[in-house]
């Protein structure tokens, strides 16, 4: 559920830091560099270094995929 929630985040707020994608989701920092590094490895989510290294990168939406339903009508 945090995942599709920082989704949604992402797509209103691209390049928000992960520290503060994570509070805007209920996740701590660490665990919300977990879930952004799950979403980078599903191509879902870019991450990027901030210049200053105040926070742990911002990620940003990359691009959109066709979530299916049943039978695989969208």
């Amino acid at each position: 559920m945090s995942a599709a929630a920082a989704l949604i985040v992402l797509r209103a707020d691209p390049g928000v830091s992960v520290t503060e994608l994570g509070r805007r989701v209920g996740l701590t920092q660490s665990a919300a560099v977990r879930m952004v590094a799950g979403l980078e490895r599903e191509a879902l989510v870019e991450r990027r270094r901030t210049v200053g290294g105040v926070h742990a990168g911002e990620a940003i939406p990359v691009r959109r995929r066709k979530i299916h339903g049943p039978a695989g009508r969208p």
